[in-house]
């Protein structure tokens, strides 16, 4: 089966098939481009959720491990206050609370690595949002060009639609109605 061949053999029936085309063929690429933006939306919405949840509990292990490293720097003005009520004479009382104190605070050096390794992965997820955003900004922009490839297809199906018209209706009138009224030759005729 090979390719149909194009009507030239009249012009009216050549506008008639032009303008079909021109009504279908844009039509096909916009749908396929408004589908490809639709996807890119889509993926760009799920990569945007799952990294705004990995922000979040990232910045709510940070929160923990922040409160740490200011439990360290209480424990360090306790260690100070109990260095100055050693010097001077405090009762043994007093003396026990700040040590119970100093206890229950605690926090390791291994909670600082971590820290600081929390604080580089949540750089990481800010930079990967930015280039979310950069890809949304891309999205937007594509979606301004559909904007003006539906001008573009209003004014094509317009354009097809009366070209398709005009081109059928002169083809029937002028070719048509003539092949129609032309008496049938007589070998024809037999035949039916």
């Amino acid at each position: 089966m090979g390719i149909p061949n194009i009507p030239t053999d009249n012009l009216y029936k050549f506008v008639a098939v032009t303008g079909v085309l021109i009504i279908f063929v844009p039509t096909f690429f916009l749908l396929k481009e408004a589908a490809d933006i639709d996807s890119k939306i889509i993926k760009l919405q799920g990569a945007t959720d799952i990294l705004n949840a990995k922000i979040k509990v990232y910045n709510a292990i940070a929160n923990i491990k922040m409160i740490q490293l200011k439990s360290i720097e209480v424990k360090t003005q306790l260690n100070i206050l109990e260095n100055k009520l050693s010097k001077k004479i405090v009762s043994e009382k007093k003396s026990e609370t700040l040590s119970s104190a100093m206890k229950s605070i605690t926090c390791s050096e291994t909670d600082l690595a971590t820290f600081c390794l929390l604080a580089k992965d949540l750089e990481s997820l800010q930079i990967e949002k930015e280039k979310l955003h950069c890809t949304a900004k891309e999205i937007s922009a594509l979606s301004n060009n559909l904007l003006y490839s539906i001008v573009f297809l209003v004014f094509s199906l317009v354009i097809g639609f009366f070209m398709a018209i005009w081109g059928f209706c002169k083809w029937y009138v002028k070719v048509q109605k003539r092949q129609d009224e032309t008496p049938m030759s007589p070998v024809i005729q037999n035949a039916q």
